[in-house]
């Protein structure tokens, strides 16, 4: 080996360790990342002296079970979050036992100055304390009957961001699946764009759960688990109209609110043959069509049978 050729290999040895160091760097800094994904150097001898190191190119580390579940429990979050919420907000319209302006409180109160007034019917006190018990109990009901109803408005409107949010972000998917395969070939650098594509597919699948389905050129399709088609090529379009200011006869069933249509066909988005299962959406949905109205009667129970 001549002084020129032992020159060289030091060098390309140098690049190179100068390249890991600047991946590894990479690594550190992306740790907490959204989207970002570990990378290693991959090296190859020198194709055109047979000596030396040549940087082949970096490899993106990923491993497709661990993101898949991460996604499920993603969603099922997302989908409990929403939930949760609407029961807390609920819950601060009804009150608690201890709270003395809370439903059960003014039920409490209100029959027992029934009782009282029963064993006097003549005083003209406690017959005025029935009337005040019961005049709190209805105002509770009411603020409860309105808070619901807001929380159900809530809801709808909740579904139209969500729709909209969702529809650009499958557009912006279908663009990076055109974009990566064409950087690809142009020898660029993909890495970044895989990143980018995974925070999108993560913020679908908050909203839907989605599979995952790799095709040729670095490209995916995406289908929900109930079966939607949601890009395979070019990405679902969805369609949602908001209504507003919910009142409690209204449902979708009798066309007083919006049902969810993709590529303008209907989507089912509750029962055992939902077509939309987990997520964020179907927790809305969930809540202005099922959770609201039931809750809605069982007020109007209490009400009635006070």
């Amino acid at each position: 080996m001549n002084l020129s050729t032992a020159l060289n290999n030091a060098m390309s040895g140098l690049t190179a360790t100068s390249r890991g160091a600047s991946v590894v760097s990479g690594n550190i800094a992306n740790a907490l990342t959204p989207g970002y994904a570990k990378r290693s150097l991959e090296l190859t001898t020198s194709l055109i002296s047979g000596n030396g190191v040549r940087t082949a190119g970096i490899v993106r580390h990923q491993d497709p079970v661990l993101t898949a579940n991460r996604r499920a429990t993603d969603a099922d979050l997302a989908h409990h979050s929403a939930k949760s919420d609407f029961h807390t907000r609920f819950e601060g319209f009804v009150g608690m036992p201890e709270d003395p302006t809370s439903i059960s409180n003014r039920l409490a109160g209100f029959e027992s100055s029934l009782i009282t007034a029963a064993s006097l019917p003549d005083s003209v006190e406690r017959l005025d304390q029935v009337a005040r018990s019961g005049r709190d109990l209805t105002a509770s009901l009411n603020r409860a009957s309105e808070g619901l109803r807001q929380l159900r408005s809530d809801a709808d409107r909740t579904i139209g961001a969500q729709v909209a949010s969702l529809n650009q972000t499958l557009k912006d998917i279908e663009d990076l699946n055109a974009r990566i395969p064409a950087i690809r070939n142009s020898g660029g650098d993909i890495n970044a764009f895989l990143d980018q594509r995974q925070v999108l597919i993560d913020q679908v699948n908050k909203l839907i759960p989605v599979n995952v389905v790799p095709r040729d050129n670095d490209r995916v399709s995406l289908y929900s688990d109930g079966g939607l088609i949601l890009l395979e090529g070019k990405a679902a379009e969805f369609s949602f109209t908001t209504t507003g200011d919910i009142q409690p006869h209204m449902t979708v069933g009798n066309s007083l609110l919006s049902g969810l249509e993709m590529n303008g066909n209907p989507v089912r988005t509750s029962g055992d043959t939902a077509q939309i299962r987990g997520g964020a959406l179907a927790a809305q949905f969930e809540i202005r069509d099922q959770l609201a109205p039931e809750v809605q009667t069982q007020l109007d129970t209490v009400a009635r049978d006070s």
